[in-house]
């Protein structure tokens, strides 16, 4: 189940029925690959600007980003992270693709660099019980746009903060960044 929210923002549903007349355990996850030299070719496309993803960012539930730089991650290394978290991100310089986990809430992440060009994401969630003749349902926001404070806000368990101003200037940055846009709606240049 699809529908579009508007600026950049889709709901998707997904939903699992148990048919039987037993209880069924569900252990699911989501796993997706970014080819960086396939992104690269799509340049101008709607899911990117032909800047290759170099970031990938995690909200936790405790309210903190964990963020890595992609380039830094060697061939062949992974990393596991066991924590709740809200919505996870990938991005370059000015656009950023994004899952927003409505529920339920995914407890593991997992990244791999397989070769130069191929990283691989797994994203993980507690097993769940459905009762025979129910349905679950896993629900998510995906945001697919520039990184744009106001739009990232909209979104959500504080998605706007993927955009790093910095631990110190940060709170100075955000409302300079506001009102320089403030002013550019009504001088462009």
């Amino acid at each position: 189940n699809l529908s579009l929210k508007g600026d950049y923002l889709t709901t998707n549903s997904i939903f699992i029925k148990n048919n039987s007349d037993k209880v069924k355990v569900v252990s699911s996850y989501i796993h997706f690959t970014f080819n960086i030299e396939e992104e690269l070719k799509q340049k101008g496309s709607f899911f990117t600007t032909g800047n290759p993803i170099n970031q990938y960012y995690i909200h936790t539930l405790q309210n903190k980003i964990i963020s890595s730089d992609l380039k830094k991650i060697k061939v062949g290394e992974s990393k596991i992270v066991e924590e709740n978290f809200n919505w996870i991100g990938v991005g370059d310089k000015y656009f950023v693709r994004g899952i927003i986990y409505r529920k339920p809430i995914p407890t593991k992440f997992e990244y791999k660099r397989i070769d130069e060009n191929i990283i691989e994401f797994s994203i993980h969630f507690e097993e769940r019980k459905i009762p025979p003749n129910e349905t679950i349902e896993y629900q998510a926001d995906l945001y697919t746009g520039p990184k744009d404070i106001k739009l990232l806000k909209k979104c959500g368990f504080e998605f706007e903060k993927l955009i790093d101003l910095g631990k110190w200037l940060g709170p100075i940055a955000r409302p300079i960044l506001l009102l320089l846009k403030g002013i550019y709606t009504y001088i462009p240049n």
